[in-house]
């Protein structure tokens, strides 16, 4: 079998406002960023990150906190953090052509405030892609693009060309689940990591807390209406807490047989445990 290379490439898309209001989610942008920078820091092996790519994050990170531009710059001169090239990400069917080349144009000029953009037409996440954009891709100087969403089932590379000819190459990256040792039945207990009932309520995020102090489940209840259920661990925890999306705590939840948690979260909630073990 031939030899293949793969290579990962760091990268985050960041969605200013969604389920929860864009001062909600800057806080975790600070965070994220904080830590990011952290590691530029201090792992010279970590070798780039794509940061999404629109430029307005660095003016909403640095509203915040303005003293770390100097440190954002110089990661951005080294070719370590990858900006741009848009200055939001645009639903292209609902802007003007003249509003996304704007974009574009704008996007190049505040990233020259910290360097230089990156010359790749990242715009992971909208719904649909007009078929002009490889011509104003290429006009603006890039014969790239990256997106995983809108274009179906298309292959992980292809060429697309505009209808005046302009073409560009495409990396798309779709989102699949790929299982291995697919069985029919159910898991038994002791292979479940977490398990939350009712089927209302889902998981949404399993990680390490920001501060490092415990994990974070993050559940959303996808019903509109009230939901009471129960998170059941894999191992005994010391103690449970509500948290805010920041993962500031509110309130210590009971804990049955040091497992099992029980909650009620109102219709459509996101709602954030931390979970620390013994």
């Amino acid at each position: 079998m031939a030899q293949r290379t793969l290579t990962p490439v760091s990268h985050a898309h960041w969605d200013r406002e969604w389920y929860q209001p864009s001062e909600e989610f800057r806080i975790c942008l600070v965070r994220l960023m904080d830590r990011l920078l952290d590691i530029l820091d201090r792992d010279p092996d970590f070798r780039y990150v794509m940061l999404d790519g629109q430029a307005i994050v660095l003016e909403d990170y640095l509203a915040i906190r303005p003293e770390r531009e100097p440190d954002v710059a110089a990661h951005v001169r080294s070719g370590r953090l990858l900006i741009g090239p848009w200055y939001i990400l645009p639903d292209e069917f609902l802007v003007s052509p003249e509003s996304n080349i704007r974009n574009l144009l704008t996007g190049a000029r505040v990233a020259s405030r910290f360097g230089k953009r990156m010359d790749v037409g990242n715009i992971p996440d909208p719904f649909g892609h007009i078929s002009q954009l490889p011509q104003i891709l290429r006009g603006s100087g890039m014969d790239c693009a990256v997106f995983w969403r809108g274009v179906g089932d298309a292959p992980n590379e292809f060429l697309w060309a505009a209808p005046d000819g302009s073409d560009v190459l495409v990396i798309h990256t779709p989102m699949r689940a790929v299982s291995t040792g697919l069985r029919e039945g159910t898991l038994e207990e002791s292979s479940a990591f977490v398990r939350v009932e009712p089927a209302a309520l889902v998981i949404t995020a399993l990680k390490e807390a920001e501060d490092g102090r415990g994990l974070i489940v993050r559940l959303w209840n996808s019903s509109s209406a009230r939901c009471e259920g129960e998170v059941r661990l894999w191992r005994p925890a010391a103690q449970v807490t509500r948290c805010s999306l920041d993962e500031t705590e509110i309130e210590l939840l009971e804990l049955a047989g040091n497992q099992v948690v029980r909650l009620a979260a109102r219709g459509n909630e996101v709602v954030t445990l931390r979970v620390a073990f013994r």
